[in-house]
């Protein structure tokens, strides 16, 4: 009696083991599961790379089609929250956009796990499905072959469409005085910061004539550049990164030496951050000290006109250019008169060093001249 139920005791052991097994054993996608009991596919890509990127790519099942959700995170340490989305939408598949998921998806082996932990992004690489005959469990993905695995990111990224620029860091230093640009994608809209001052949008075209110029200079092929001449005193060096929503990064470092195209790049990037200068700064400032009858207009097209309401004159005109956080006037009448106003966001501030005094004014220098109106033109 005793010996049944040991016996007993030991199938019942086996049975367990037996279904316990069979819930964590490999199916192979196209053998064992059809990939039309699918209902979800996650995957999540990150790289701990500076700036470090999170790939959310999420296949699913609605009203009898399929649709992919794609979005990038970008930012400056993890975590990345959903402050820090860069690109993101979502994507009605095509029949031939399924078949490929499939075929990149067939040979893959999955696995069933203990819950949800596979959906949170936190740990990565990472795929996981969702079954019909499943629906409330993710099951672990892995693909057949890094051939697959390859060609799925292919897949996605050409139905995501993400191979977008999302964040352009270029400095240069050395004999010149030290320039630094740097232009991110936030939630969609595009932002600039020039030497660490204050961050502003960045005009939609202005972005499209960088994205040209990267292209045009083939700065792709930069990648990996890192050289230096060490027989060259005073240079000048550089650093670039460019990153792309789609994760692929471009970085290059050189000393005294430099890519191909490397001085066109350098021209014509610096016209477009000088146009953006200008055009970000074009408007008009009021002096509150002596009443708002002194009013400075900075017209987009490089000209400037300071007058005094109160003798209903203008006082000065000429030109303006900004460089380095400070605006430069030159008066039309006297070339050597030179007017230096700092840039503090919206205020404009009056300079002392080498800067001309104002004409006809008792402007001390260290006046704010407040924008009360931003110029389109």
């Amino acid at each position: 009696m005793k010996a049944e139920k040991i016996l007993s005791a030991l199938l019942c052991l086996m049975a367990l083991f037996m279904v316990h097994t069979a819930a964590y054993a490999d199916f192979t996608v196209g053998k064992d599961l059809d990939p039309a009991q699918i209902t979800d596919f996650y995957c999540v890509i990150d790289e701990s790379t500076y700036p470090p990127t999170f790939l959310r790519y999420h296949y699913y099942t609605a009203d009898g089609k399929w649709y992919l959700y794609h979005e990038t995170r970008m930012g400056e340490d993890w975590p990345l929250n959903e402050e820090d989305i860069v690109h993101s939408g979502t994507v009605s598949l095509t029949d031939e956009d399924k078949a490929a998921l499939f075929v990149c998806l067939n040979g893959g082996t999955v696995r069933a796990t203990d819950g949800d932990e596979l959906t949170d992004g936190d740990d990565g690489p990472w795929c996981c499905l969702y079954r019909t005959d499943n629906p409330e469990n993710p099951q672990e993905y892995r693909f057949a072959s890094p051939a697959q695995r390859s060609a799925f990111e292919s897949l996605c990224a050409g139905l995501a469409q993400n191979h977008v620029m999302a964040r352009f860091f270029f400095t240069r230093g050395g004999y010149a005085m030290p320039q630094t640009y740097e232009v991110f994608m936030k939630q969609g809209r595009y932002f600039i910061q020039e030497n660490g001052g204050s961050v502003h949008p960045l005009d939609a075209d202005l972005v499209d004539e960088l994205l040209r110029i990267i292209d045009q200079c083939d700065v792709e092929s930069w990648d990996g550049f890192d050289e230096s001449d060490p027989y060259v005193l005073d240079g000048e060096d550089f650093s670039l990164s460019v990153t792309f929503a789609d994760g692929m990064n471009v970085s290059a470092y050189g000393s005294n030496a430099f890519p191909e195209h490397y001085r066109t790049f350098c021209a014509m990037t610096d016209a477009i951050f000088s146009r953006n200068r200008t055009r970000y700064l074009a408007g008009a400032y009021r002096h509150e000290e002596s009443g708002g009858s002194l009013t400075l207009t900075l017209h987009e097209d490089g000209t400037y006109v300071l007058c005094d309401a109160a003798s209903d004159q203008d006082l000065s005109a000429g030109t303006w250019e900004a460089f380095m956080g400070v605006i430069y006037m030159t008066d039309r009448q006297d070339e050597d008169a030179v007017y230096q106003f700092g840039v503090d966001d919206d205020t404009l501030i009056f300079l002392w060093s080498d800067s001309t005094p104002l004409p006809d004014t008792v402007v001390p220098y260290g006046s704010q001249f407040v924008r009360i109106e931003q110029i389109v033109e």
